[in-house]
């Protein structure tokens, strides 16, 4: 099972589609710095689908925990007060909304794929929880006889 890359582009689509004109100087901001860390992570997603596919899980599991230092990045920037109160936009709106959710589905699926092949991996256990402030999303891998 590989993480949903198409969820992915389709959200880069809508953000690279989003006319900037008449948007505030917050809402440009926030677009591009959202875009750009897009980009990025989306490059993690795919590196991580990789290692899976040849199995060398380590390797995937390094790609999957910097995406997630960079989706606790993006939860604690996005859930700011002072950075909500700025967005006025619909379409920043459910942009950021989109970003969020995708974000949460792949750590979601990820987790759920290494549980799936934990034997096969050598994991003795993989578990996830969050936190409500700053909003963050933590997984525990434990590695036997590490």
């Amino acid at each position: 099972m590989a993480i949903d890359i198409e969820s992915w582009k389709s959200v880069l689509t809508q953000m690279e589609g989003t006319n900037r004109t008449g948007l505030s100087m917050p809402e440009r901001e926030l677009l591009n710095y959202v875009e750009r860390e897009w980009k990025v992570a989306m490059r993690l997603v795919e590196r991580a689908n990789r290692e899976m596919e040849a199995k060398r899980w380590f390797d995937a599991i390094s790609a999957f925990f910097q995406l997630l230092q960079r989706a606790n990045a993006a939860y604690s920037y996005l859930f700011q007060p002072s950075l909500l109160s700025t967005v006025n936009n619909d379409s920043v709106k459910e942009t950021v909304n989109r970003v969020l959710g995708v974000l949460t589905d792949t750590v979601i699926g990820f987790v759920q794929e290494l549980k799936a092949s934990s034997k096969e991996i050598g994991l003795e256990s993989v578990t996830l929880s969050t936190s409500a402030f700053p909003p963050t999303l933590n997984v525990s891998v434990v590695v036997k006889n590490a």
